[in-house]
């Protein structure tokens, strides 16, 4: 893979959670989503495989492309605190716009 295919695969990712953190702002469960990352966040790889396993299944459901990317992603350590941020951003964001 050259630099330049890996440079799209995190980006590929990097949308993937944007796009997680939409649906869950979206619904309004920001706060609890934050406190469940950190709670399972021992956890975060192998909940990525699981998810690699599930693939063909939820490709029935769901654009499993961005299903794989979020797999992808969540293989990382480092993909959790980013997602965290993004929805505690996500959030400041909206509560911002509101007032």
């Amino acid at each position: 893979m050259s630099p330049s295919d890996n440079e799209t695969v995190r980006n590929e990712d990097e949308q993937a959670l944007d796009t997680l953190t939409d649906f869950v702002i979206g619904r309004g469960l920001g706060t609890p989503t934050a406190v469940m990352l950190e709670a399972l966040r021992p956890l975060n790889f192998i909940g990525s495989q699981c998810m690699h396993g599930l693939t063909p299944l939820v490709s029935i459901f769901t654009d499993s492309m961005t299903w794989e990317h979020l797999a992808r992603a969540l293989e990382e350590r480092s993909s959790i605190d980013r997602l965290i941020e993004k929805i505690e951003k996500r959030e400041k964001e909206q509560s911002q716009s509101k007032s």
